[in-house]
């Protein structure tokens, strides 16, 4: 199985790396399913981490040392598919391109927008907490 897990999993797994998302790394880590990720959500999640460290519980190495762990673990998806523009939430759309590129069986979000749209073709999008239900 491969899921795409977006930026506000990959928050929180750096805010809070006993939550439920280290239950999603430890499943990874069991080959239980495959995480990807594309450059974007890399960049976006470094920025966003980076920017506004001094209001976490991380440090800036903290930070790096994860987002450098993640290059090494996930499949990285270097270019993506171009959408139709018939959605109204565009913000998104890079995530489910970079779902879309690699044939991901999910996206992970914590991103409301995204879980309601439910599904993307064949792509479910999903909780933390209800991909876990699905997996483990």
């Amino acid at each position: 199985m491969k899921a795409v897990l977006d930026s506000p999993v990959l928050f929180a797994a750096v805010l809070k790396p006993s939550g439920a998302t280290a239950q999603l790394f430890h499943l990874a880590s069991q080959g239980r399913f495959e995480i990807c990720l594309s450059d974007t959500i890399l960049e976006e999640t470094t920025a966003a981490l980076l920017r506004d460290v001094d209001r976490f519980d991380c440090t800036r190495e903290d930070v790096v040392a994860f987002m450098a762990l993640l290059v090494t673990v996930a499949r990285i998806v270097r270019e993506v598919p171009d959408l139709p523009r018939e959605r109204r939430d565009l913000e998104h759309d890079h995530v489910i391109a970079a779902a879309m590129a690699v044939r991901a069986d999910v996206i992970v979000t914590g991103d409301e927008d995204l879980l309601a749209l439910g599904r993307y073709e064949e792509i479910d999008i999903l909780s933390v907490g209800d991909f876990l239900n699905r997996v483990s």
